[in-house]
């Protein structure tokens, strides 16, 4: 089975598109913010808010998806499901959703959105717990679904704590006396 984490270095702030970002791709929060800071010329006060619907931001302009894409989640703007489940609550997307692939969606309207990241029933961002909410327990599951993009699903040995702790193979050394 494939484990989701919030990042180690998760932090309490308007950052859920970040922190989203963090967990579909097994990267360190600070890595991620520091990519979106870059890529979209953030000023140095910037704390973590991503634009990624509207006019300006739909589809692959999102600031999320830009993320997603650095990171190679393999994003996919799921077009069929948002003409199909645009408008209708989170709680009754996650539920409509096939189970095969992770997803950012954001909810809300275009000046108060909101990023999650939602793989089977759980769902991240950074007010949840470290290893995601049900979302029959999530604070947003009434909010109005406005975006939907599917990734790649991690596998069992891409997850952050892997990455960190065990950076290189090391290989045991013998002290034989064959050659």
């Amino acid at each position: 089975m494939t484990v989701y984490r919030q990042p180690a270095d998760s932090k309490f702030g308007p950052n859920c598109g970040p922190t989203s970002v963090a967990v579909l791709t097994a990267n360190p929060l600070a890595d991620v913010m520091a990519f979106i800071k870059a890529d979209n010329k953030k000023a140095p006060s910037w704390k973590g808010s991503t634009y990624n619907s509207g006019p300006r931001y739909a589809d692959e302009k999102g600031e999320c998806f830009k993320a997603l894409k650095h990171f190679g989640a393999n994003p996919k703007v799921e077009q069929r499901w948002q003409d199909q489940l645009c408008h209708k609550t989170l709680q009754s997307v996650v539920a409509e959703l096939p189970q095969d692939r992770a997803y950012f969606i954001c909810t809300g309207g275009y000046t108060n959105g909101h990023g999650q990241a939602v793989v089977g029933d759980r769902v991240f961002d950074q007010n949840t717990a470290p290893d995601g909410d049900h979302i029959s327990k999530h604070f947003g599951r009434r909010k109005k679904v406005k975006v939907i993009i599917s990734v790649d699903r991690l596998t069992d040995n891409s997850t952050e704590e892997n990455i960190v702790s065990n950076p290189i193979a090391v290989l045991p050394l013998s002290l034989s006396n064959s050659v």
